[in-house]
């Protein structure tokens, strides 16, 4: 075989043209490597700057803790809202004035100064705790609204019956012990608070505050036969006593109209009856009761009397709603659905959509109108004239059937009355807690009696509750007034 060979051919690489090297120039007679590192240093600081320095710079001050001397007391910082005590709040640099309120009362005055750090304050927050000492001279009135705030807190969650993560139970006794050490209040307000304990975790803060007060003890010991480890399903109250009291018909005159009513004499008997230790079945619980003399109507307010109650007083016409809501007298319902004229005759259709505060208005009116002390009945005077009763109407067209026994108790419109719903009051002394509550002027929700023309289950003993602004179209009232001896 004859020898092959490949032949390489190999190029020769391209060959560049010659260039000049690059020399950075001295600036300001730095060398190169100089003030590169300069530049390479001052992007560092400027960087360090805007991340560590500039937000402290822009908004500096500090994180401020406010240790009230009060419990749940409201800061305000240069007269602007903050926020509740105990909790931390941004508050800038500079000098700035403080005021602590309760319950609208001014406790505290200070003047408080804030630096103004700036390193890393976005990362490591610079925190202050500011206690705010008593330094107003409190008077007794002052003090009773503070502690009367307490107690509308502790009444208004005792509608709540359960608490979990979302409804949150907050120390409501905790603190009302705070503000009765701090202010020297009469330790008897306990017992009207205990009054109001509807829930374990109530009862469980309540147990947490000490006190010698015999009649805390007392209430303590109810709640725990209720709430507590120690809760029974046993019986409360007395057993319900008819009571045959004197009474006979009467008018309320008023010039050109006249209300008709039942007079009852001075009488003591049980209201309600003997029920399960329950709540709330001891809303019904029997207790022994005396009544003072007194009249009723014999039917509810009519449409045809409210219509002239705001001819002789427009304020409370159904087109100043607005206002009326504004002021806190009646909510948005006030007078829905009713057109109400003076024009026709007096029919027995009952007024409705109206509130305890309208019905308030409305007695005062009557008071002047016929020179008598006209009123929402009582609870009791309400339970003693619907003693017996059963006669249950479904219907809004009453009429008086000439009896000696008030028309329509039952059915009709739920009627307010003129006392406090108090949870626990019939088991905790039922006249001197509401005499508490008179003394410390609570406000809180009322009771209506009777059900409506849709209820056909309800019966004398059982208690409804409305709050004072609420109105509803099955909410109207029936008047009572002063008389002596059963005579009108």
């Amino acid at each position: 075989m004859g020898n092959k060979y490949f032949r390489v051919t190999m190029k020769h690489p391209a060959e560049l043209p010659e260039v000049d090297p690059v020399h950075l120039k001295p600036f300001l007679g730095m060398q190169p490597g100089l003030y590169l590192l300069i530049l390479y240093l001052l992007l560092i600081a400027a960087v360090l700057f805007v991340i560590g320095f500039l937000p402290g710079v822009v908004r500096g001050g500090r994180y401020v803790t406010f240790q009230g001397t009060l419990s749940d007391s409201g800061v305000y910082v240069d007269d602007i809202y903050l926020g509740s005590t105990d909790y931390q709040y941004f508050i800038g640099s500079g000098t700035h004035q403080i005021t602590v309120r309760k319950a609208d009362i001014v406790v505290t005055r200070m003047t408080l100064s804030i630096d103004h750090p700036v390193f890393f304050t976005w990362l490591f927050h610079r925190t202050r705790r500011v206690d705010l000492p008593i330094t107003e001279t409190l008077s007794e009135t002052d003090k009773k609204a503070i502690i009367r705030f307490d107690l509308a807190e502790i009444a208004r969650y005792s509608a709540i019956t359960t608490f979990d993560s979302v409804t949150v139970y907050p120390p409501l006794f905790a603190n009302l012990q705070t503000d009765v050490e701090e202010l020297g209040i009469d330790p008897s307000v306990y017992g009207l608070a205990g009054a109001y304990i509807t829930s374990n975790e109530m009862y469980q803060d309540a147990k947490s505050v000490t006190t010698d007060d015999t009649l805390f003890i007392k209430e303590l010991s109810v709640a725990g036969t209720l709430f507590g480890e120690e809760a029974s399903n046993g019986m409360a109250g007395e057993p319900a006593v008819l009571t045959e009291t004197d009474r006979k018909r009467v008018s309320l005159d008023a010039g050109d109209f006249t209300i008709d009513g039942i007079a009852y004499q001075s009488a003591t008997f049980v209201m309600g009856g003997e029920t399960k230790a329950s709540y709330p079945d001891v809303n019904q619980a029997g207790v022994t009761l005396d009544v003072p003399s007194f009249a009723i109507a014999t039917l509810p307010v009519s449409q045809w009397l409210w219509a002239r109650f705001i001819q002789d007083n427009p304020t409370w016409a159904k087109t100043n709603v607005k206002e009326l809501s504004e002021q806190g007298y009646v909510d948005e319902n006030y007078l829905a659905s009713l057109t109400l004229t003076t024009a026709f005759s007096p029919t027995g259709r009952p007024v409705y959509n109206i509130s305890y505060s309208a019905a308030q208005a409305f007695c005062q009116w009557l008071s002047l109108l016929t020179g008598k002390e006209v009123f929402l009945p009582s609870e009791a005077q309400w339970s003693l004239a619907a003693q017996g009763v059963t006669d249950y109407r479904q219907t809004l067209t009453l009429d008086d059937d000439g009896s000696t026994t008030p028309s329509s108790l039952l059915g009709g419109v739920w009627e307010l009355t003129d006392t406090r719903y108090i949870p626990l009051s019939r088991l905790c002394g039922y006249t001197e807690i509401h005499q508490l509550a008179d003394r410390w002027n609570m406000d809180g929700d009322v009771i209506v009696k009777g059900g409506s023309y849709l209820n056909n289950d309800i019966t004398a003993s059982q208690v409804g509750v409305v709050r004072r602004d609420a109105c509803g179209d099955q909410l109207g009232m029936r008047i009572a007034w002063m008389v002596d001896n059963g005579k009108n």
